[in-house]
């Protein structure tokens, strides 16, 4: 289990590693893919360079768990061997799983270059164990894109609705990186070998980007969810989700709502499945890619022989104004120890260290009456080494909470802004830190921000404060987190 792992990478001065974030033991990753619950057994599969920590090669890489919280690591699942996917600067891209007959099918973009043009196609293998796989005969099961879509074709998400299969791959009209139009197209079977191309479901029209990577589209309560990844969408949306109507038959969407899965930095590629109760749940890469305008570094990982992690997993449901809301699953909360509870905790304008045993890895949870903070603001600061510290404004008159990344770490620099939300005059907010990274959620999930942060080595503390009058947090709750 992912428990003795941890314990080696203390061992190890892997200081950066994440604890409960999923990483490889070794190289890079990047999409969550594959992700299902099969034979009483949650599979995660990710995209994974197993040579060294820059993208390339792409392989599958494999883990189970039984709580979404622990995950056992297992042999690789998909390598690039075939004529259809063999190539280091291709190889088996982004996908998903089902089931059918008891059998696990995946499905995934296969990606050669030949004479310097990519060719991109969709592939499926299947396993009777979950753990080995063999690749389809047929493959590829969807040899050419559509009219009209580039060279730009991939990560296929198969779902079952009705009586048929359906898959959506994500394309564009053109070269994503010089101006192409993002699409959506449907395909429709009966037996998950012969795809029958319905049409486009959705288009970019010039507001969501270039190129729809890592589709996804599912149901909720009857409404049906689109999310995606849009390459340079025009209001910097990285993991975009859109609410409304779906016809299946007549390859259609209507658009009800629009937002933004995370307002953070780092969180990407978001793939979701359904767990054994029949709940949506969504892992997405806290990470992205040199072409985004934000985009710094990677960090410093590679000095440790890794590179990426995947983000906690995330319950999904749909707000009665059509509004996403995504929040942990209940199953981190195993992970708490040495749990402070608060009531009615005073704060004034000098920094009150909060008492959390291990600060690199922690939960602060808040239940906050905004009439009784009389100066309509207070800070928390994570991470303060006296040389870095990455601040958490909370300001209630102007319904804004500001992320300032400016002094968090040696590769960062910048600000978030994000929307506050009153319920009857009170907000809940959570803030997880788990080494290298921080996300705050508010009002369980109504809004998320997920960024990576490297502090420098040595000790640091959490604190909080409020600018010019004394605060009270109704509610405080915090606590250390492991393995």
């Amino acid at each position: 289990m992912r428990m003795l792992k941890s314990v080696k990478s203390a061992e190890n001065k892997e200081r950066f590693r994440p604890v409960f974030h999923f990483t490889a033991k070794s190289g890079w990753i990047n999409d969550p893919v594959g992700l299902i619950f099969f034979q009483n057994r949650y599979h995660l599969f990710y995209q994974f360079n197993p040579y060294g920590c820059d993208w390339g090669s792409m392989h599958w890489g494999h883990a189970v768990s039984d709580d979404l919280v622990h995950w056992k690591d297992l042999p690789i699942a998909l390598s690039p061997d075939s004529v259809y996917d063999h190539d280091k600067d291709g190889g088996c891209f982004s996908g998903s799983a089902i089931e059918k007959d008891g059998k696990l099918y995946l499905f995934y973009t296969g990606t050669v270059f030949r004479d310097g043009i990519k060719y991109q196609t969709q592939c499926m293998a299947e396993s009777e164990d979950g753990v080995t796989f063999k690749k389809s005969p047929v493959n590829p099961v969807i040899a050419n894109p559509p009219d009209g879509c580039g060279r730009d074709f991939r990560d296929p998400k198969v779902f079952r609705h009705g009586n048929h299969w359906y898959m959506v791959v994500g394309g564009a009209t053109g070269i994503p990186e010089q101006g192409g139009e993002g699409r959506i197209y449907l395909y429709q079977s009966d037996d998950l070998f012969n795809w029958e191309y319905r049409g486009i479901l959705l288009k970019s029209s010039g507001r969501w980007g270039t190129m729809f990577e890592c589709p996804d589209l599912y149901e909720i309560d009857g409404k049906w969810v689109i999310t995606s990844s849009p390459m340079l969408h025009e209001d910097y949306n990285k993991c975009m989700y859109l609410v409304g109507v779906a016809d299946l038959e007549n390859c259609d969407f209507e658009v009800l709502r629009e937002g933004s899965l995370d307002l953070g930095y780092d969180y990407y590629a978001a793939q979701s499945f359904t767990d054994r109760t029949g709940r949506r749940i969504m892992i997405a890469w806290q990470n992205g890619w040199k072409w985004m305008p934000w985009f710094q570094t990677f960090g410093p990982t590679q000095d440790e022989g890794w590179r990426g992690q995947l983000s906690i997993p995330r319950i999904v449901s749909v707000n009665d104004d059509n509004s996403l809301k995504t929040s942990p699953v209940e199953t981190l909360s195993i992970l708490r120890y040495n749990v402070r509870d608060y009531k009615d905790y005073k704060i004034n304008i000098e920094k009150q260290v909060l008492d959390i045993t291990d600060p690199n890895c922690f939960m602060i949870e808040m239940e906050i009456n905004v009439d009784q903070i009389n100066s309509k603001a207070f800070t928390v600061g994570v991470w303060d080494t006296g040389s870095y510290c990455t601040v958490i404004n909370f300001d209630f008159l102007n319904r804004a909470l500001t992320v300032n990344l400016e002094n968090s770490d040696a590769y960062s620099k910048s600000y978030i802004t994000a929307p506050i939300s009153f319920h009857d005059r009170k907000i809940k907010a959570r803030i997880i830190g788990d080494r290298c990274s921080v996300e705050i959620y508010l009002n369980d999930g109504d809004v998320c921000i997920t960024n990576n942060i490297y502090p420098e080595s040595g000790p640091s503390k959490i604190w909080i404060k409020t600018p010019y009058s004394d605060a009270k947090i109704n509610n405080l709750s915090v606590c250390s987190l492991r393995l």
